[in-house]
This record gives C-alpha cells, structure tokens and sequence, in this order.
C-alpha cells in the first residue's frame, strides 16, 4: 500500500504542468490533467459516466457493473482519447446496508475503448442522481458533509471511522453514502471518475 502511494505521489510530479484542480480521495491528491494525446490517460484524467443499473439495496459485495461514458474525453491536441459510449466495468467491494447512512464502495477494473480493454483504476470524484438538483450535487461532492446525503462521498476522517469501526473493510474503491433511507444509486446515476493509474490506449 505505502508502494502504491508512493508510485501515485510520483505520477502526480509529473502531471504537474497540466493540473487544472485538486481533488482529495481515499488514494489522495489526484490534480485533473488533460491528456496530451489519444494514447494515454495520464493520472488525474477526469471520465463522466453514467450507470447501467442501480447499485445498493439488491446488490452484494463481488457484483459486477457497467457504466457508459457519458461526455467524451477529449486530448490536448483534439484527439478523441475516450469516446461517448465506451464502458467502464467494475465490481462492489463493500457494502453495509444496515449503517446510518448506507454506504456502498465502487471499485474499477477495466475501460473498454473502440473494442478494447484496458486495466482501469480510478476514484470517484462526484455523484449526480437523476434526480438531484445542481445544488444537491455541490453538497454531496467531496468537500460537503459525507453524512446522510445520498451521493456523498467519504474521504479522510470520516473513511477512517468507517473502516476503523468495521463499518467496510479495507478493501480499495470509493465509498458512497446511499443515505439514511437505504436506498440506491439509482440508474443513469451520474458519476465523475479521476483516472489514479496510467492507462495506454495504443
């Protein structure tokens, strides 16, 4: 784990240039970059996606998903790095239905582009239900109170208190409020992922 931190801290010297923002999550610091071309995303490269299905209630903990990406991904010299369409799949990897709020942790596998799979790591950075305001998206993304509010994210103190009263294990991923009624992340749930590994496209 300190081995990861320290490769992800060191990607993060090299995207410096093209920072744009800083967005903290349970893997850090992780500035949004744009990526200079379609051959890599670099660290930091953001990806809107939207899910297939709703997660939480009928889910379990190893439950595959597929998310679409929503808005393309768009490089520095025009190129189309991530298209419309592509998916993004990954898997449940904590769930506790019975917290005050519910909480759920998304973890990703893989990135599928034009056909092609690609090992995917990345955090979730922002959450939009379809039925959320532009003002309830503010409060639930990181930074707000990850409290009760469906789509809040956990990070920092509070994650800690999570993992540390057994609340979820410690397994990788982002952790999500499903709120106090126990609910779902309902589908076309909207999500903004930070890309916390490197992935070559080509």
């Amino acid at each position: 784990m300190i081995q990861k931190f320290a490769w992800v801290a060191g990607a993060l010297l090299a995207a410096g240039a093209c920072a744009k923002s800083t967005v903290h999550t349970a893997a850090g610091n992780l500035p949004t970059v744009t990526p200079p071309n379609a051959s890599r995303l670099p660290v930091g490269t953001e990806i809107e996606v939207k899910t297939n299905q709703a997660l939480g209630k009928d889910s379990r903990v190893g439950s595959e998903f597929s998310m679409r990406v929503d808005d393309p991904v768009k490089a520095q010299n025009g190129e189309t790095a991530v298209p419309e369409g592509a998916m993004v799949y990954g898997h449940i990897s904590g769930l506790n239905m019975n917290h005050d709020p519910a909480v759920i942790r998304l973890d990703f596998d893989k990135l599928v582009v034009n056909g092609k799979s690609h090992p995917f790591n990345a955090q979730v950075t922002q959450v939009k239900t379809p039925a959320m305001s532009n003002q309830t998206l503010k409060s639930a993304a990181i930074g707000g109170a990850a409290g009760a509010a469906l789509g809040a994210i956990f990070s920092g103190g509070d994650l800690d208190k999570l993992v540390a009263g057994g609340v979820l294990g410690a397994a990788a991923g982002t952790v999500i409020s499903l709120g106090k009624e126990h609910g779902d992340l309902p589908e076309g749930t909207k999500l903004h992922l930070r890309v916390s590994e490197p992935v070559q496209l080509r």
